[in-house]
């Protein structure tokens, strides 16, 4: 799979998203690829799946995140590891949890993290702008 990636990195240097464009079709599957883990068999909830994002990612092992039928709504996750992927299936929406990002909180930081990798052609992070800029109306 050939792909290239586009990298957003937070001020204090946390890693924001990298997600792979430019993939011939989207990433659709059946099952977790080879060497993945199914992030969602640590307990997704529609209501809130922070608990089996973040436990999947601390595993340390290359998480796959498949597409729900719903958002994976989360609060601050943060990867834990050096050399990790983490494989967004074609469809899938991360969103923010609403009241959760009420400061200067991004979706995924990656304190002092090397060589991790956040793929997901056809997927989605999304933020909840009314959440946050109240506190920073300085912003545009």
């Amino acid at each position: 799979m050939t792909h290239m990636s586009i990298r957003f990195i937070h001020k204090s240097a946390a890693l924001c998203a990298i997600f792979a464009s430019g993939l011939s079709t989207p990433l659709a599957f059946s099952a977790p690829p080879p060497g993945y883990v199914d992030a969602s068999t640590f307990g997704f909830s529609a209501t809130d799946a922070t608990t089996a994002l973040q436990s999947a990612i601390n595993t340390g092992q290359n998480v796959f995140v498949p597409n729900m039928g719903s958002d994976w709504i989360v609060t601050p996750i943060t990867l834990t590891h050096d050399n990790q992927e983490i494989l967004f299936e074609s469809g899938v929406v991360v969103s923010a949890k609403s009241g959760a990002f009420l400061g200067d909180e991004i979706l995924f930081s990656a304190p002092d993290r090397q060589n991790v990798k956040m793929i997901g052609y056809g997927a989605t992070l999304k933020m909840r702008k009314s959440d946050y800029t109240a506190r920073f109306a300085f912003w545009p």
